[in-house]
């Protein structure tokens, strides 16, 4: 995945029409985490205020507003090179948010009813995530087609990158639960059906070791869009 032309050419080239931003991009360390209440505010008022300010935050990164708590723009992560794919630990939580805590990085984002609701809404965070699913489909050795959104082996990368599905333990099996669990959760389903069926197809082929994962955690996932 390196700083070479045809490395992602989904990312590169593929584009989009949006509403351009003209908001700054901010570090989320300046950023005033919820609002100051006085003393007659309620429990519950502080904890709503909370969440407002979570889902403000992280719709801002999103929209590469403002950079993650990790430090992170979204348009930085995507032009990731492959060694920071691999490097970094605390950015899939990021771009793949899902409703459970992180256990690897207790700042991450999770998902609530208003992020779910403008990602469903919002067919440019929609399309961000689309590029983020093509940043680690390309770590993989797979490809997304940007017409079809069809997913399948990259064959000039599969045979040198198929490494990263058990590179260090299992961590990159986890990010793909992850993955998948994401789509579903925002308005994507059909792109998490497409890599489960991706999936599939490596598991009766080239890479059955796959099978016993596939099965036990990432059917499951999908298993309602089937």
């Amino acid at each position: 995945m390196g700083g070479a032309s045809a490395a992602r050419p989904f990312l590169r080239t593929t584009t989009v029409k949006a509403t351009v931003e003209t908001t700054p991009l901010r570090s989320h360390r300046s950023q005033v985490y919820g609002k100051t209440h006085s003393s007659h505010g309620t429990g519950r008022e502080v904890a709503l205020s909370g969440e407002a300010e979570k889902s403000r935050a992280f719709l801002a990164f999103y929209r590469n507003q403002e950079k993650g708590r990790n430090g992170f723009s979204i348009d930085g992560i995507l032009s990731f090179k492959e060694s920071e794919v691999e490097k970094h630990h605390n950015f899939i939580q990021w771009i793949f948010p899902t409703y459970s805590q992180s256990s690897f990085c207790s700042y991450a984002p999770t998902l609530n009813r208003e992020i779910v609701q403008a990602f469903k809404t919002d067919g440019n965070l929609r399309f961000k995530q689309k590029q983020a699913l093509a940043l680690m489909l390309d770590h993989y050795g797979l490809q997304l087609d940007p017409r079809t959104d069809k997913i399948s082996i990259n064959p000039s990368k599969f045979a040198a990158k198929k490494k990263n599905f058990f590179i260090n333990g299992s961590h990159n099996l986890l990010r793909i639960s992850r993955i998948l669990s994401s789509l579903t959760s925002l308005g994507q389903p059909g792109l998490a059906v497409e890599f489960y069926n991706c999936l599939k197809m490596l598991s009766e082929g080239p890479e059955p070791r796959l099978k016993g994962t596939l099965e036990r955690h990432w059917h499951p996932v999908v298993r309602s869009y089937l």
